[in-house]
């Protein structure tokens, strides 16, 4: 990666992360509540019998009724963990309410090792981030957690970004190991990229 894409990433990161922590938590939720009712409504979500939904950090989009929703109508949800001295994410099935967690980073609770399956079942993959283009650029934290999980997936698995809208922006920093999603749901329109 260049100095100036560098440069360019932490600027956006930085203004970004600014924007969301300005978010009053009922924004949030609101917010949050009109990209979760896109979200199932989108064939793509109907279609997918195995998704992998991100547990939210507390400016992030939030997830909850997404899972609950995805859970009830019988779909297998899964949810990224952080592995243990590796700089990348692995894949569990979602535990039951009480049961099943264990402390992870980030203060994020995530599932124990007995649930851990292949990254190849997932058919929809829900991406947090902070920026997101129209073309499928993301940009997340900067650790390339879900670029090198994205490479572990089946070439068919669609990946969507969560969004508050004006987390899109003209043109996303992409190098070659930034890996594009197919589309992005934010709380006031559903980008969708052409196959």
């Amino acid at each position: 990666m260049d100095k100036s894409s560098q440069d360019s990433k932490a600027k956006i990161r930085q203004q970004m992360s600014c924007l969301r922590k300005g978010l009053l938590p009922e924004d949030i939720e609101k917010k949050s509540g009109e990209i979760a009712r896109k979200t199932v409504q989108l064939n793509m979500f109907r279609a997918a019998k195995t998704v992998m939904v991100y547990r939210a950090l507390p400016d992030e989009v939030q997830t909850e009724e997404i899972i609950a929703l995805a859970r009830r109508i019988g779909k297998q949800v899964c949810i990224p963990y952080v592995l243990k001295g590796h700089n990348k994410l692995g894949v569990a099935r979602w535990p039951n309410e009480t049961e099943g967690w264990v402390a992870g980073p980030f203060g994020i609770q995530q599932p124990e090792p007995a649930r851990f399956i292949s990254p190849d079942v997932l058919d929809l993959v829900l991406a947090p981030g902070l920026a997101f283009d129209c073309n499928g650029g993301r940009l997340g934290y900067g650790k390339g957690y879900f670029d090198q999980l994205f490479t572990s997936t089946r070439p068919d698995c669609l990946r969507l970004g969560l969004a508050f809208d004006f987390q899109v922006i003209d043109d996303v920093p992409m190098d070659t190991n930034d890996q594009a999603l197919n589309g992005v749901i934010t709380d006031k329109r559903t980008l969708l990229r052409a196959s």
